[in-house]
C-alpha cells in the first residue's frame, strides 16, 4: 500500500480501501462507465474503446460526450444524491482529462488505478500531481428503489453527512481501513 500512498498523498489521511486485486484488463475510465472488459480512451480505435460517435480527443467536451453516451448529465455537487449515480472527471492543470471515478451507493467514491487496484477513497484522496482535481461531476438516474437509502447513508448522515468515508461504519462492517490517524 505504500506504493499507492506516495502516488496519492491524500489517500492516507482521508482513508480508503483496496477492493480488488490488480488487473490491466480495464481502466479507471471503463471503471467509471461501468465496465471491466476493456480499456476506455480516445486513443486510436486499435488500442482502446471509446463510444462510436464521440470524437476521440483528450479533452474535457470528448470524456462529457463519452459518458452522455450512458445518460449522464453535468451536475453542480458530488455529493450523494438519493436515486442517481455520479461519476467525476478529474482534469490536470491544463484541463486535459486524466481520470474519473465512480460514486458507490455507499455515498464513497471509487477508482481504478491504471494497471493497478479498485479503491474506494473520498473524493479528494487521488487528487493531486498524478490526477490533478475534479473538473466535472456527472450524474444519472440509477435503480435505487424511490425512499430508501443506500446501505449505510442513513447511518452516516446522522453522524455529520460527510460524503467522505465513514471510518467508524466500516469499522463497524469489518472491513479493513488504511487510515492512521483514525
Amino acid at each position: 500500500m505504500i506504493r499507492i500512498e506516495a502516488a496519492f498523498p491524500n489517500l492516507r489521511p482521508s482513508g480508503y480501501r483496496v477492493a480488488s486485486p490488480e488487473t490491466v484488463g480495464y481502466n479507471c475510465i471503463a471503471w467509471a462507465a461501468g465496465d471491466t472488459t476493456r480499456w476506455w480512451w480516445p486513443d486510436s480505435p486499435e488500442s482502446a474503446y471509446w463510444p462510436d460517435g464521440v470524437q476521440r480527443s483528450e479533452t474535457s467536451e470528448a470524456f462529457v460526450k463519452a459518458f452522455e453516451t450512458l445518460s449522464y448529465t453535468i451536475c453542480d455537487t458530488p455529493e450523494y444524491e438519493e436515486g442517481f449515480e455520479k461519476i467525476a472527471i478529474y482534469v490536470n492543470s491544463n484541463g486535459k482529462p486524466t481520470h474519473a471515478a465512480r460514486q458507490l451507493p455507499s455515498g464513497c467514491w471509487t477508482s481504478k488505478l491504471g494497471q493497478s487496484y479498485d479503491i474506494e477513497h473520498d473524493l479528494e484522496g487521488v487528487s493531486g500531481t498524478q490526477y490533478g482535481n475534479v473538473g466535472v461531476i456527472m450524474k444519472r438516474p440509477c435503480k435505487i428503489q424511490k425512499g430508501k437509502s443506500p446501505p449505510n447513508v442513513a447511518i452516516r448522515r446522522e453522524r455529520g453527512g460527510k460524503s467522505s468515508p465513514d471510518v467508524a461504519i466500516r469499522r463497524e462492517r469489518g472491513e479493513e481501513i488504511i487510515n492512521p490517524q483514525a
